[in-house]
């Protein structure tokens, strides 16, 4: 797939014409802790099925909010669909940084990807709840409490549902080999952007393309599903909830939260989940949460991880080095490794 970029106002009209025919758009962003509070929107990319063969990658930062305009109605534009891979965060630094875009007619492949897997992992089925070890401990998940984990997902990065449902390992493999090395591409703060960069917003676009033609093909691209990408990809801008920051760990994980699909996504009375301050129904909360305004089932397991992660650092910390007075320097205040579920948050590639 080709990288075409357009950095300079003067391009937008081009940009438009290769846009503006296609009943649906892939679209994907780029940028700095996008999404977050303090963060920025640097690159937005789109491919058409019309042309699966190129990859529109805009730079926003010399063109401009303004000169913008008319792609960003585009993307409001109820009759055209937006075909994205985890979209809550392009949505968030779309509304947020640009004087409140909506994204509109939506379909979110994460959210296509979790229903796709309901034909072979059934809810509470052992295959389902075996994906959130190694984020929760498979005591945990297995024993007890596990049908408290029935209606809680782990999310798969964009490469990992492309391996899942078996698509072309060629391109998977590009995508694979341009994660290798993240140092090439992950600076989206730079005046210009490099030919990785480029090759990376393309890649992204043509897994995205690749993977919406899979689904289309199975007939999973349902209203249902269409109701809960925009759900989904309006996570963070409605109901008076903040902005994510980017330490937020109740709205920065890899578990896809309640009230979406299956049967959280009801009606009836609603709590507010002191986690992620969501109000969600009484099927997103154990009975002692309900009672007492506690965490949703999601953020309870967020809690258990993040103690447990904290438990495994001190541990690490206090260990072979300690100096005797209890401050060990054997931690090195390295980042998560993959054993913590946070693969899924450096990139869609991921």
């Amino acid at each position: 797939m080709a990288p075409i970029l357009y950095k300079l106002p003067e391009a937008v009209p081009a940009l438009l014409d290769a846009l503006k025919a296609s009943r649906t758009l892939f679209f994907d962003c780029e940028g700095v802790d996008l999404g977050t509070k303090g963060g920025s929107l640097t690159v937005m990319s789109f491919g058409t099925p019309r042309s699966p063969d190129d990859a529109h990658i805009v730079h926003v930062p010399p063109i401009g909010a303004t000169a913008l305009r008319p792609i960003f109605d585009l993307l409001e534009s109820e009759t055209i669909q937006k075909v994205v891979f985890d979209g809550r965060m392009d949505q968030c630094a779309l509304f947020y940084g640009f004087d409140g875009v909506k994204l509109r007619n939506v379909v979110d492949l994460q959210i296509v990807d979790v229903k796709a897997r309901r034909q072979t992992e059934p809810l509470g089925s052992e295959e389902q709840l075996e994906r959130l070890v190694p984020y929760l401990t498979y005591r945990e998940v297995m024993g007890d409490q596990a049908n408290m984990y029935q209606h809680v997902h782990k999310l798969a990065g964009l490469v990992q549902a492309f391996v899942e449902h078996g698509l072309d390992a060629e391109v998977w493999e590009d995508a694979a080999e341009l994660d290798l090395d993240k140092t090439r591409y992950r600076n989206w703060a730079k005046k210009d952007l490099s030919q990785d960069q480029l090759n990376y917003a393309a890649t992204e676009i043509r897994l995205i393309r690749r993977l919406y033609a899979h689904f289309n093909k199975r007939e999973l691209l349902s209203c249902e599903v269409c109701e809960a990408s925009e759900k989904y990809g309006s996570l963070w801008i409605r109901d008076g909830l903040r902005q994510p920051s980017t330490f937020d760990e109740y709205r920065r994980h890899p578990l896809l939260p309640l009230g979406i699909i299956d049967g959280t996504a009801g009606y009836g009375f609603t709590h507010t989940c002191s986690g992620c301050k969501r109000s969600l129904t009484r099927a997103c909360f154990s009975r002692s949460a309900w009672d007492k305004n506690g965490n949703c089932l999601v953020c309870r397991a967020v809690h258990l991880h993040t103690v447990r992660k904290a438990e495994r650092l001190r541990h690490q910390y206090d260990s072979d080095h300690d100096d005797n007075y209890g401050y060990g320097w054997g931690y090195d205040g390295g980042s998560p490794g993959p054993e913590d579920g946070y693969a899924y948050y450096g990139s869609d590639l991921d």
